[in-house]
C-alpha cells in the first residue's frame, strides 16, 4: 500500500516535535565522595571551656573532694555511700568489706589547680575537628585483662562517695560508676594524658610499677 508522501512528511515532522518537546531532567552536577580520615590515636585541643564550665559536669558539679587512689581490686559504692574495694580473687573477698589502707595503696587529694588540669584534659581534648567535605572515622582499641589499679574518687560535702572513674591504663579501659558520667571526647591519647596526670600528682602504681 503506498502512502502518500504528504502524509509521511506530517508524520516525521510530529515524531521529531514530539522528541524535541520532551522535557529532559537536568544533569546531576557530581559530588565527590567524603574523604576518610583517620585519626586513630591523635588527640587535640579542640575546646576551650573555662574551668566554671568544666565543673559543672558531673560529678565534678557535686563534689567536695576529689581523689586519685591506686589499689588492687575493683571499686565499688556500698548501700551505705562508702567507697570499698573488693578484692580481685572471688574466692577471698570478704563478706564486710572496707575500704582501708592495705586495699588503698596511695591515694591524693587534689587542690583546685589540678581539678582544673584534669577537667581541661577530660573536655578541652579529643579528636581534631574537621571540614566539610571529610568524613571522620576514629578507632579505639583496648588490649589485654582488665584488671584496673587506679581511680578518680568523688565525694561530697559529707565526705559520701558520689562517683568514681576506674582506670586500667595497662589495658586502655575504664568504668564509670554513672552513666551521667563522661570522659569528653575519645581519644587515644587521652588515657594516656590522664596517666601522666596521676604520676606528675605523685601516683606511681599502676602507672609505672
Amino acid at each position: 500500500m503506498n502512502i502518500p508522501k504528504p502524509l509521511v512528511f506530517i508524520s516525521l515532522l510530529f515524531l521529531v516535535q514530539t522528541l524535541y518537546g520532551q522535557k529532559r531532567s537536568p544533569a546531576r552536577p557530581f559530588v565527590p565522595p567524603p574523604r576518610k580520615v583517620v585519626f586513630g590515636d591523635v588527640c587535640v585541643k579542640n575546646a576551650n571551656l573555662s574551668f566554671a564550665a568544666r565543673i559543672k559536669k558531673y560529678p565534678f558539679n557535686g563534689s567536695a573532694q576529689v581523689q586519685l587512689i591506686s589499689f588492687e581490686g575493683s571499686v565499688q559504692i556500698s548501700s551505705d555511700s562508702e567507697f570499698v574495694i573488693r578484692n580481685a580473687v572471688p574466692a577471698i573477698i570478704e563478706a564486710d568489706y572496707t575500704i582501708s589502707d592495705t586495699t588503698m595503696k596511695e591515694s591524693k587529694a587534689l587542690t583546685l589547680s589540678q581539678i582544673d588540669t584534669l577537667t581541661g584534659i577530660l573536655y578541652n581534648y579529643g579528636v581534631p575537628r574537621i571540614s566539610a567535605g571529610e568524613k571522620m572515622i576514629t578507632t579505639k582499641s583496648e588490649s589485654g585483662c582488665y584488671i584496673p589499679r587506679n581511680a578518680i574518687l568523688f565525694r561530697d560535702s559529707n565526705g559520701k562517695a558520689l562517683a568514681f572513674i576506674e582506670i586500667c591504663f595497662e589495658c586502655s579501659g575504664t568504668r564509670l560508676s554513672d552513666k551521667r558520667i563522661s570522659l569528653g571526647d575519645t581519644c587515644g591519647e587521652k588515657l594516656n594524658m590522664i596517666k601522666q596526670f596521676f604520676i606528675k600528682a605523685g601516683i606511681r602504681y599502676g602507672t609505672q610499677e
